[in-house]
């Protein structure tokens, strides 16, 4: 009998973000980083043969918590990868609600049916992973073998599984926790579900209890934000609007301009087509992120002019939406870093943007207020 730990990777950019990463390669979050560390803790009296995981960087660096101290060579595998998305890549979740919701009523509802432009169908993805799982156990009988892979993967295994490769019983399997395991036994050509999405390692750095915006309504397109991008003059003053009500909060004081302010975001535009979004909630405006291509803060950095959401959409989750959208275009633009300035005295800003792992890298005197500069990486920490 072969033994498989089959484990999730950890919390991810796109958990946060909530951006479709699926062949796209996010990286692991700080509380990512926690929760390999309990992995590590869980799996120290675990004996392992061998170590398997996907090839992408949030699986590579969650399979170290199996490996590391155990003297094995992991093998990095492709066809251990989540599912590919196609089209969906990298966008957010509520791009799709709002571009696609016919499929994305599918992924939801008739997930056995899904496909858009470019994707994996879960019967596609599942007999990409099967055959790899089938030629693992063949290479490692009656051996205990770790594999690290991702969470559309593991719900796709656990029903062909429990149900006989009947997809039409997806809805019956429960998304798994990042880092939560499942243990399979192969024995005489069957594989046995003896446990599945097993996070009692976890504790307070889960991802699902972390994050309880899924709880609190029943309405994906609440929390899930998609963008605009910003056209002048017809947004002119609505990114005014924002950018002097942050002005007040952040200097706590009205000496906003507003003809240079527009004028620094026309230039914006002109560097970039892409630099100025608008955060939106179904049809409402919920806030923008402004991007300053030209400006040369830090080193190797994509400096974030503004983050904004209004008041009402404060602490819903949201800012890290916009976090992911600073990401994704300054990644493209071969960035190292993006940085950030925020008020010393802004305790609040300063706390959310430690959460998703910004570290504070100098002070500096501006308008008449300390400013400190931050700096978060966006390449491969691995």
């Amino acid at each position: 009998m072969t033994t498989l730990y089959i484990v999730r990777h950890a919390e991810a950019e796109g958990n946060i973000y909530r951006r479709v990463h699926g062949s796209y390669d996010g990286y692991i979050t700080k509380n990512g980083l926690s929760q390999i560390a309990r992995l590590k803790d869980r799996f120290s009296d675990i004996p392992l043969d061998a170590v398997y995981t996907s090839d992408l960087a949030r699986t590579r660096q969650t399979a170290t918590a199996l490996y590391e101290d155990k003297r094995i060579t992991p093998r990095f595998c492709p066809e251990l990868r989540e599912f590919h998305f196609g089209i969906w890549e990298d966008l957010t979740w509520g791009e799709l609600i709002s571009d696609y919701p016919e499929q994305y009523q599918n992924w939801c509802d008739r997930p056995e049916a899904f496909q858009v432009q470019g994707s994996e169908t879960y019967a596609s993805m599942y007999a990409r992973v099967k055959a790899k799982l089938d030629e693992i156990v063949k290479n490692h009988p009656n051996q205990t073998v770790g594999v690290v892979t991702h969470g559309t993967v593991i719900r796709a295994l656990l029903c062909a599984f429990l149900y006989g490769e009947d997809f039409t019983r997806l809805k019956d399997v429960q998304w798994c926790d990042n880092t939560a395991v499942a243990c399979i036994e192969f024995d005489n050509g069957k594989y046995t579900v003896r446990y599945c999405n097993d996070n009692e390692h976890l504790k307070e750095v889960s991802t699902l209890e972390r994050q309880q915006w899924w709880r609190e309504v029943d309405d994906p397109a609440y929390f899930n934000l998609h963008f605009r991008l910003a056209q002048l003059p017809q947004d002119m003053d609505l990114l005014d609007e924002y950018y002097h009500a942050a002005w007040i909060q952040i200097f706590q004081k009205d000496d906003y301009n507003s003809k240079a302010m527009r004028s620094r975001m026309k230039k914006l535009l002109d560097a970039d087509e892409n630099a100025i979004a608008i955060a939106r909630r179904r049809d409402e405006n919920v806030g923008t992120i402004l991007l300053d291509t030209r400006a040369k803060v830090l080193p190797d950095a994509g400096h974030i002019a503004l983050l904004y959401l209004t008041e009402q959409n404060r602490g819903k989750y949201m800012g890290a939406i916009l976090i992911g959208y600073a990401v994704s275009f300054y990644r493209k633009l071969g960035k190292k870093y993006i940085s950030v300035r925020v008020a010393q005295t802004n305790t609040r800003a300063r706390k959310f943007y430690e959460k998703l792992g910004f570290e504070e890298m100098r002070m500096e005197e501006s308008d008449g207020i300390i400013q400190i500069i931050l700096r978060k990486q966006i390449t491969d920490l691995f």
